[in-house]
């Protein structure tokens, strides 16, 4: 477990072209032994999270989708691609802020998609460019949230917010619906800017599904 733990890290590394802190190695290690014991139980644990990180961090995805084959091919097991998810928040958190945080920014980009989903009664075509366009909006607009980015409005943002709001009318309520849960579950307030960029993703990702 040592040995592949340290393989998988050092691939990592130079698929990412940058280096983790020294809180990897020990949960990945950690994660990897109770991985590979799940599987010779019998015990599956799927991701929900699992198309959202393949797009908000493909990078990495594919990092550990190898880090997979590795694991399969030393312990002679077939993990699911699920573990690939697992493993992608470990090198995610290993290179800035906390487990914590990004499984905070997977779940918030995916209760949106669910939200904007469920609003207008459509389904996703997860594979499509607008599909990963709108994902990786999501995934920047969280983050600027998290870090309390958000710039006070012009008057000519505000101008904007209002031609949106009266242009755009479900698309903006769709927002705002999802910028009340964020406040509700999270305690991050979304900006009117914010939810003007968030309105035209949305619109735009409701005309191409409509």
């Amino acid at each position: 477990y040592l040995e592949v733990t340290e393989k998988i890290i050092q691939n990592a590394a130079r698929k990412l072209n940058h280096g983790f802190n020294d809180n990897l190695f020990l949960p990945l290690l950690d994660h990897i032994h109770f991985a590979v014991q799940r599987y010779r139980k019998g015990m599956t644990i799927h991701n929900q999270l699992l198309t959202e990180t393949q797009v908000m961090y493909k990078d990495e995805f594919l990092a550990a989708s190898e880090a997979v084959e590795m694991i399969n091919q030393a312990f002679h097991v077939s993990l699911p691609e699920d573990e690939a998810a697992f493993i992608t928040f470990h090198f995610v958190n290993a290179g800035a802020g906390s487990m914590q945080e990004t499984v905070s920014k997977t779940r918030i980009v995916q209760d949106a998609l669910t939200i904007i989903k469920n609003y207008f009664k459509m389904e996703f075509q997860e594979g499509s460019l607008d599909y990963y366009r709108l994902v990786t909006h999501l995934k920047f607009f969280v983050q600027r949230m998290m870090q309390d980015a958000g710039q006070p409005a012009s008057d000519k943002d505000v101008q904007l917010v209002e031609l949106v709001k009266n242009n755009y009318k479900e698309s903006y309520e769709c927002s705002n619906r999802i910028g009340k849960y964020i406040q509700l579950e999270f305690g991050y307030t979304v900006t009117e800017e914010e939810k003007l960029y968030l309105t035209i993703h949305i619109e735009r990702i409701r005309e191409l599904n409509g």
